[in-house]
């Protein structure tokens, strides 16, 4: 999975880098389009896998295509489980998940295969955090709730202050871009595992 997300990245960052795509907006996610008349599905995978903006010379581009190959490959191999996502709240599951801990700590090489389905339980952290990255900006962008909260903030202000931290142009508040966003989930995930 990591492979293949990675090779795609590349990809797409570098076809833009070499003016494949000779406009940016092709490759960023638009809500509007992917609908018909224009139908233009390739989008929500252009806007996962997208280093930009910016071109593969630069160094924000590069680092994130580096901590792609450090990073997910070893959450790949050990992702937290989708199964251990449920609440427990009786101490008899705290204190097991304690005996695990120290149990693996003492003799590692028992414990290789911590999962039946490492790759399952990845797919579904990329899933999972890919919806919920989704989610979260159709949220913001589409809604009058992040307005509406923020006015309620800011009700101090005077209204020109107002009008220039919240414009009401068509511009996204959120860059719609979300590898990033995905690669410091998946970041965030394999820190809860291996902290």
């Amino acid at each position: 999975i990591s492979r293949s997300w990675f090779t795609l990245s590349l990809s797409i960052t570098a076809l833009h880098t070499l003016e494949f795509f000779p406009d940016e907006t092709q490759l960023i996610f638009d809500f509007h389009r992917l609908f018909p008349p224009h139908l233009e599905l390739w989008r929500v995978l252009t806007s996962f896998s997208w280093c930009g903006p910016g071109t593969l010379v630069d160094f924000h581009v590069l680092m994130l295509l580096y901590s792609m190959v450090a990073v997910v490959p070893e959450y790949e191999k050990d992702p937290l489980p989708s199964h251990s996502l449920q609440r427990r709240d009786d101490q008899n599951s705290r204190n097991q998940i304690d005996y695990e801990r120290r149990r693996r700590r003492r003799h590692p090489s028992r414990h290789l295969q911590r999962s039946k389905q490492p790759q399952s339980d990845c797919l579904f952290a990329f899933l999972s955090c890919g919806v919920l990255i989704l989610a979260t900006y159709l949220i913001v962008t589409e809604t009058s709730l992040l307005p509406t909260i923020l006015h309620r903030f800011l009700r101090q202000l005077p209204a020109k202050t107002t009008q220039k931290l919240l414009p009401r142009s068509q511009s996204p508040l959120i860059l719609p871009i979300f590898t990033r966003s995905l690669l410091y989930s998946l970041i965030t995930l394999h820190s809860i595992r291996n902290p």
